[in-house]
């Protein structure tokens, strides 16, 4: 029975980036699809727009200057913006200075804020007056959201929008807060549009998205009977990310509740209202108290300062109203007693019909104690984790608590699965006949529950290179469903996968499905296929932080042990770990193989990873890059690569993080080096490393597999390592501006000859 009563589209568009390719030799000739030339940076030649060897893409066309984001000129937008600042007023000169501000400022599409005349706004329609004034309307110009190839800029394309009426400092301050967000990578889902104004009632607007479905409120009202645990999930999951990304930006919501939030297609959900947000570090004791009370925090209800623990808080009691189609407490209607049952410990009964997993989850978020209550990082990892479960059909004991949540055909599950403490997963393969079309190897896929499907035309046609391995081209570009950055990965169809393109697509599949759900292993989010190359496609996780080696050699004397090292070490070892607990060996670890997001480790490329339980025989030979390579592989081709092996190379990791530079850097005699490796050379301790780690660092690399510690061994000795050393003990061991400076003048012009993976 569905308890509540009732009290928006997503534009597609690409979000630009920033890099830069080379010459141009003339506007006209710009606009020809087959353009060809000598990059001004490097000489080499280029085609059309791009230079792969420096890594760059797009200049302006217009300008011939850098673009500031993948199809964005910040100098040209400037000066168009200028030139139209005497073509429009708001009648407000805070408004004005604002809006031409943030439109000199703007570095991609989202952040471009507009003077909106209201005679552009048609169809408007009064969507009710609780707390806000709301209407719908249909903005005639609408927002450059589509580019146009041809003539490289965006064009303008008809939206409905939703409309609101607020007083100009709220207006200006919920924008100032949207911007704030939107800096170094922290994207809000909606898109706020700019500001309007009534020409006969002098009343102000706030233009933004719209929402078909309407608030989260109004969809589970509407929908709780009809919408599977995938679902709910993935509303909770991007909630959660739009949470993360206020908190990460200083910010505290404060009045958080379902009819706050927008719930659009493809089930994404997004908060819509900024008006309460707040700065973290300015906030004191409240002098009044605000929001919908069943969704508000007791210490907040006891006019204690609103934290980001407040907003978990209210996300634990949105989870319940989600998980059961009910709002907190609906039978209650004397808000004096209800205040006081919650600050007492009174909190809403789940139904023993939600899963147990989600039920906990959503009791650590309503604990009486803040402290014990998660923060909004975990929780995006947790529903990550269990819709990825879900949606892959991966049948693990949580997984099964959600799909039994759902009461399917209870029959179903006894073929599946005979006994379901005892969950065995096994890998897809291919039908005996492989000669698959494209169209029927990916159904084939999609069929099995293995990954979605995403077109290529969901994606930015600009396509970043970022680099070329042994194995395959990685590129990053935008999904524009989600409207981030992902990475493209194309394999290639080369001899040490003895020519079996799709065995080893589906291999990567494979692997990664096993591990979807661990949070230190970057997720594959989709395939697709490129028609021209005839190239399978996985569509990935992206990285804000890039590699490990271009992370410490940015940001290496920035770190300190505690704080960065040890924890990155701890990060890279906890996925490692995960890997071996699920018998999976990675099989080519090094710096280029970690990436850093957010400021955490996190493994990728499965490519040649094996399960222990398996035998294959896709990957000929042995890989790597020579200096993480377990010596006893260098020694003999029948040396069987094990767990052991892996350690080796997360010694190398360690000893890579206290040093900031990647082992033997220096030596070009690659046949020298493994020589030495042999000889049980090793890489000098870097000064003031602690002694603890350095140990178990050389314990790792040990010329005899059997001396060398398990993953469980490594992961728990960082964690006691962790635990033992406080902000006063562990030294920090960033180099004497001397050190420094030889150090940099060293590794400035070194080109790695170990990065090129090698095959024997």
């Amino acid at each position: 029975m569905n308890h509540l009563s009732d009290k928006s589209q997503i534009i597609e568009y690409i979000e630009p980036d920033d890099d830069v390719l080379g010459a141009i030799e003339g506007k006209d000739e710009l606009h020809n699809e087959n353009i060809s030339g000598t990059c001004i940076k490097c000489g080499e030649e280029r085609s059309k727009y791009i230079c792969i060897k420096c890594e760059k893409y797009y200049i302006c066309i217009k300008c011939g200057k850098e673009r500031s984001h993948y199809q964005w000129c910040q100098p040209c937008e400037r000066k168009i913006s200028q030139e139209s600042f005497t073509k429009w007023t708001s009648e407000n000169k805070e408004i004005d200075k604002f809006l031409q501000e943030s439109q000199l400022n703007s570095t991609k599409p989202q952040t471009f804020l507009e003077w909106i005349p209201f005679e552009k706004l048609e169809n408007i329609k009064y969507l009710g007056n609780s707390e806000r004034t709301l209407y719908s309307a249909v903005w005639m110009d609408g927002p450059r959201i589509l580019w146009d190839q041809q003539n490289q800029e965006y064009k303008r394309s008809k939206v409905q929008v939703l409309v609101e009426e607020k007083q100009v400092n709220e207006i200006l301050d919920e924008l100032k807060i949207y911007l704030d967000c939107h800096l170094e990578d922290c994207v809000l889902l909606i898109q706020f549009y700019g500001i309007s104004k009534h020409p006969k009632n002098n009343e102000y607007f706030i233009i933004k998205q719209y929402s078909q479905n309407g608030s989260l409120y109004k969809y589970i009202s509407e929908n709780s009977d009809n919408i599977d645990w995938e679902i709910r999930l993935h509303l909770l999951f991007y909630l959660a990310e739009d949470l993360k990304v206020l908190h990460n930006a200083g910010y505290v919501h404060r009045n958080f509740n379902p009819i706050d939030i927008l719930v659009f297609d493809n089930s994404l959900c997004a908060i819509s209202s900024l008006s309460k947000c707040h700065k973290i570090l300015s906030l004191s004791k409240p002098k009044e108290i605000f929001g919908w009370q069943r969704y508000m925090a007791p210490e907040f209800l006891r006019y204690k300062p609103y934290t980001k623990a407040c907003d978990i808080y209210s996300f634990g009691m949105i989870m319940y109203t989600v998980g059961t189609g009910m709002i907190p407490y609906y039978k209650s209607d004397d808000d004096h007693f209800l205040s006081l049952g919650i600050c007492s410990g009174l909190r809403p009964k789940i139904s023993i019909n939600i899963p147990e997993s989600f039920s906990k989850l959503v009791k650590r978020c309503w604990d009486d104690n803040p402290n014990f209550r998660p923060d909004i990082s975990e929780i995006c990892d947790t529903l990550l984790k269990w819709w990825s479960s879900v949606y892959h059909k991966y049948l693990s004991p949580t997984c099964l608590e959600f799909l039994v949540a759902d009461k399917r055909n209870s029959s179903k599950f006894k073929i599946l699965i005979k006994n379901p403490d005892v969950i065995e997963t096994k890998d897809i393969i291919l039908p005996d006949n492989k000669d698959l079309e494209p169209s029927e190897f990916i159904d084939f896929i999609v069929r099995n529950h293995l990954v979605k499907y995403i077109n290529l035309n969901e994606l930015s046609s600009t396509m970043e290179y970022v680099e070329s391995g042994h194995f395959g081209t990685i590129s990053k570009t935008i999904w524009k469903k989600t409207n981030s950055k992902v990475i493209c990965k194309r394999i290639k169809n080369i001899e040490s996968i003895n020519h079996k393109l799709m065995e080893a697509f589906l291999h990567e599949l494979n692997m990664h499905k096993r591990v979807d759900f661990c949070s230190r292993i970057i997720r594959i989010l989709g395939i697709s296929f490129d028609e021209i190359t005839k190239e399978y496609l996985f569509i990935m996780q992206y990285a804000d932080g890039g590699n490990l080696r271009n992370y410490l050699n940015n940001h290496f004397s920035e770190l300190n042990w505690k704080d960065h090292k040890i924890k990155l070490a701890y990060q890279i070892t906890e996925g490692i770990k995960y890997l071996h607990g699920e018998n999976i060996l990675h099989r080519d670890l090094h710096s280029k193989n970690i990436v850093i997001h957010e400021g955490e480790a996190k493994i990728i490329d499965l490519g040649i990873a094996k399960s222990t339980e398996t035998e294959t025989h896709l990957h000929s030979g042995v890989f790597g890059v020579i200096p993480y390579v377990d010596p006893k592989l260098l020694e003999s081709d029948s040396y069987k690569y094990d767990k052991k092996s892996d350690i080796y190379s997360l010694g190398v990791l360690m000893w890579e993080l206290s040093s900031g530079h990647p082992p033997f850097y220096d030596v070009n005699d690659l046949k020298m080096l493994t020589y030495n490796l042999l000889k049980g050379n090793r890489e000098k301790t870097v000064p003031n490393t602690p002694y603890e780690y350095m140990k178990l660092y050389q314990s790792c690399w040990d010329g005899e597999p059997d001396e060398r510690p398990s993953v469980e061994q490594v992961f728990y000795k960082l964690v006691e390592i962790l635990n033992i050393y406080d902000d006063d003990d562990i030294i920090d061991t960033s180099f004497s501006q001397v050190d420094l400076d030889t150090e940099s003048d060293k590794y400035a012009d070194y080109r790695d000859p170990t990065l090129d993976e090698l095959v024997f």
